[in-house]
């Protein structure tokens, strides 16, 4: 039972490390990455955040997993819901994230999905 719980802690100790590891490489690689031009912040201005969060809002991955049990559509129409939701989720950080607005909505998003 001990050598259970510490391949358990072992497990643990080392899929924590492999995290710190890609943040880690990741942050370098977005380190050396050139700075993101003009362009990108006036075509995220142009986006309507209120449009983009009101298309996200109604599938949450706990509905889309009911609706697609309840439909009988299975595996594929779950994951097709939840891949619209992380689209619409993407979009929205960016352009809340280009914008400097509505970062709470945005840290509301995360807690309540992850």
């Amino acid at each position: 039972m001990s050598t259970t719980l510490a391949a358990c802690g072992i497990a643990v100790l080392m899929s924590c490390l492999g995290l710190v590891v890609m943040a880690a490489v990741l942050a370098q690689v977005i380190a050396k990455l050139p700075s993101q031009p003009e362009q990108f912040y006036r075509q995220a201005r142009l986006i309507n955040e209120k449009k983009i969060l009101i298309l996200y809002l109604p599938p949450p991955s706990s509905w889309a997993v009911s609706v697609g049990g309840q439909r009988g559509g299975g595996l594929a129409q779950i994951v097709i819901l939840c891949l619209a939701e992380m689209v619409f989720f993407l979009v929205y950080a960016y352009v809340s994230w280009i914008n400097k607005k509505n970062r709470l909505i945005l840290l509301a998003m995360i807690l309540l999905n992850f």
